[in-house]
This record gives C-alpha cells, sequence and structure tokens, in this order.
C-alpha cells in the first residue's frame, strides 16, 4: 500500500447526517405533484447523484418531467430543516482530529449549502479552506473530477490519497480516480460500497483511526 498523505471526506451521509433529511423532503415534494416513490427505492436509485442526473432518472424510471419550481421550492425546504435538525455524524470530530495527514471534503452538494451544513455543526473551523465541490469541475460524481481536483490542489498523487465515502456513486467516482477509498455504511450496505470498489467498510467513525493504522501502518 502506497503512503497515505491525504485523507478526502465526502460530506453528505459522512461528516454530517443531511441525507435522510434532505432525502424525506426530496421525496415529500414529490408526492405533492402525484409522483409517489418508495424510500428504499429512492436511496438505492438516486442518492448521490447530482440533480441533473437524479432529474434524468425520474423522466427515465417515471416518465416523470420535475417542474421549473421544483428546485426553488426543494432548496429552500432543505435549508430551512437543515438549519433546524442537521447533526455531525456520530464521533466524526475526533476522528478528524486523530489524523495526522491534511484532510479535505469533496462533495457533489453545492458550496453554499456545504458551507451553510459545516457552520450548523463544529466542523466549520475544521475544513475552512478545505472545501472542494463539484462547482469547481466538468462533471460530478461519479465521475472523478472532483477528487482529482482536490487531490492536485493539495500537491499529492492520486495513489496516496484515502477517500471516505457513503454512496456506491462516491466510492465509485473515487476509484476511477485511482484512490484507496473505505466505504462508511451509514446510507448504503456494506456489500454495496464493496462491489463499488471500497477496499474496507465501517459503521462508526470511532473506527476509521484503527482501519486507517491497519491499512497503512
Amino acid at each position: 500500500m502506497k503512503a497515505l498523505k491525504l485523507v478526502i471526506f465526502d460530506c453528505d451521509g459522512v461528516l454530517v447526517d443531511s441525507e435522510p433529511i434532505t432525502n424525506q423532503i426530496f421525496l415529500d415534494i414529490l408526492q405533492g405533484y402525484g409522483l409517489s416513490i418508495p424510500h428504499e427505492e429512492f436511496v438505492a436509485k438516486y442518492v448521490g447523484s447530482g440533480m441533473s442526473v437524479v432529474k434524468a432518472l425520474l423522466y427515465q424510471h417515471h416518465n416523470f418531467t420535475l417542474p421549473d419550481d421544483f428546485f426553488k421550492s426543494f432548496n429552500a425546504m432543505s435549508i430551512e430543516a437543515l438549519e433546524r435538525d442537521l447533526k455531525a455524524i456520530k464521533n466524526v470530530e475526533k476522528a478528524i482530529d486523530d489524523l495526522n495527514v491534511p484532510f479535505c471534503l469533496a462533495s457533489n452538494s453545492s458550496p453554499e449549502k456545504v458551507r451553510l451544513m459545516l457552520k450548523k455543526t463544529t466542523l466549520f473551523n475544521r475544513f475552512d479552506g478545505k472545501i472542494f465541490t463539484s462547482s469547481l469541475v466538468a462533471a460530478p460524481k461519479p465521475a472523478p473530477d472532483i477528487y482529482l481536483h482536490a487531490a492536485k490542489a493539495n500537491g499529492v498523487s492520486p495513489e496516496n490519497v484515502l477517500v471516505i465515502e457513503d454512496t456506491h456513486i462516491g466510492v465509485t467516482a473515487a476509484v476511477a480516480a485511482g484512490m484507496n477509498v473505505f466505504g462508511y455504511t451509514g446510507t448504503f450496505p456494506a456489500e454495496k460500497l464493496i462491489n463499488a470498489g471500497a477496499s474496507k467498510t465501517f459503521g462508526d467513525m470511532n473506527d476509521l483511526k484503527g482501519l486507517i493504522e491497519q491499512t497503512y501502518g
């Protein structure tokens, strides 16, 4: 195993518990438009994808076109709910503070949403100046662009990067970038993350330090 020189965290579902909050809002709005999708189906088929991909998949799977005002409603309701209910993932602060290498985050979410979420928790000061979003690159995850961009900005080769991801789409992106990936099982089961290319999985952020030591020495 190559030496570890950088850890890149996904944000939603890895640093903060935003996934259940925003997923339910998305489903509630769709229900208001007359489209009912079971939560399990929504997570399996849509979570982790960029909004443009979700829009295309909804049309493909349900012949449903999102109304023009959907994203305005979704964003407004999401911001309100995140400001009210968002929490950091349990034990993630200690997991970050225990790292002895540089770290940053790479997310498909907008810069505004990422900053809002980090400021709602105790995480913003840890990641200020270390935030990379898909707005900076040509294509969001599952393309590798954002991970390659973050590594380059830190002056680190992909083979020396460890990525922490909670979705198969994010894992796919990191693997395509030539990076090692640990899958955090807060959103998807371990099998799905392993099948996407994660080298290890874990369900408690307290376990991250030990997994890094086992892998990199």
